[in-house]
């Protein structure tokens, strides 16, 4: 397992803050494919074989269960389309099922499943980003590498192609724990951060319709707000409170307010300039029947 967590460790910190996951299946797709150069070794060839059944035996309903936890249901048929098709690549040219055996690569299937592979990274799309773009360039083929002269042995070479996908299979396996974990984490961080009583006006966005709306709490990480009008939850929206415009979507709601968590947190001296300045407004006259009584101010403050 050595071999894995040097080569998992030393995946490029580029994963960024709009499409990570979109970020890391780009890297994993290309490192798998440049793999079929690397050394052969009995000890590599042996976590081959372990690898590739847990690949063929991944368990995508505990996968989805962890990602709903987090509100990242929506990003589970790429993780899960993803693996699919890496589980079609390593049947083409390995059975997951006999440990220790290695069948013959079939240069066709396998180059036909890493053309499936790099048009899913191409045709990816993100939400956040609409310029991103996976700039791939075709690999060389399976085929190419099988047909070697005879000084070189040609189960070695079925080996090292093995040992290719297989590792860059259970990187994507290992790659959402890890990105889950993390969102876990911010999701506690979140559920844990200081909240400020407050009275913001605020303005939410979808498309092109706009929602004019009350903080009444505010975290760095989201905010209460006092709304009437029924939103769907998990949409996209766009915030805009005192100077900020803060993307991010609704994760719970009632007949009064609604939970709104921004898509990343404020900055501490942004939101430390947000509260000295908006942190309790005046209330415009009008505001409609039945709305609750604004909080007033502690004393002290304006």
């Amino acid at each position: 397992m050595s071999g894995l967590v040097l080569l998992f460790a030393g995946a490029p910190a580029r994963a960024s803050d709009e499409c990570p996951l979109h970020d890391w299946l780009l890297w994993i797709y290309t490192q798998g494919e440049s793999l079929v150069d690397a050394p052969d070794a009995p000890e590599t060839q042996r976590q081959a074989m372990i690898l590739s059944r847990v690949v063929a035996g991944a368990d995508e309903q505990r996968l989805a269960r962890l990602m709903g936890m987090v509100g990242l249901e929506e990003d589970m048929p790429i993780v899960s389309g993803y693996i699919g098709m890496l589980r079609g690549r390593l049947i083409s040219i390995n059975d997951p099922e006999t440990y220790g055996k290695t069948a013959k690569p079939d240069a066709e299937i396998a180059s036909a499943q890493s053309a499936l592979m790099r048009n899913f990274i191409q045709n990816l799309k993100c939400e956040k980003d609409p310029d991103w773009k996976a700039e791939v360039e075709e690999p060389v083929t399976v085929a190419a590498h099988v047909r070697v002269s005879g000084e070189r042995n040609v189960m070695d070479v079925e080996n090292i192609v093995v040992v290719a996908v297989v590792l860059a299979s259970a990187i994507a396996l290992i790659f959402p724990i890890v990105w889950l974990v993390r969102r876990v984490s911010k999701h506690f961080d979140r559920r844990n951060s200081v909240r400020h009583p407050c009275r913001m006006r605020a303005v939410l966005h979808i498309d092109d319709v706009i929602h004019e709306t009350m903080a009444v709490d505010i975290s760095r990480h989201g905010a209460k707000l006092d709304l009437r009008d029924t939103l769907g939850a998990q949409k996209r929206y766009t915030l805009e409170i005192g100077e900020l415009s803060l993307p991010g979507k609704i994760t719970w709601s009632n007949p009064h307010y609604v939970g709104f968590v921004f898509a990343h947190a404020i900055d501490q001296d942004a939101f430390d300039e947000l509260l000295e300045k908006h942190q309790w407004e005046p209330v415009e006259s009008g505001a409609p029947d039945g709305a609750p009584a604004a909080q007033e101010p502690p004393s002290g403050q304006s």
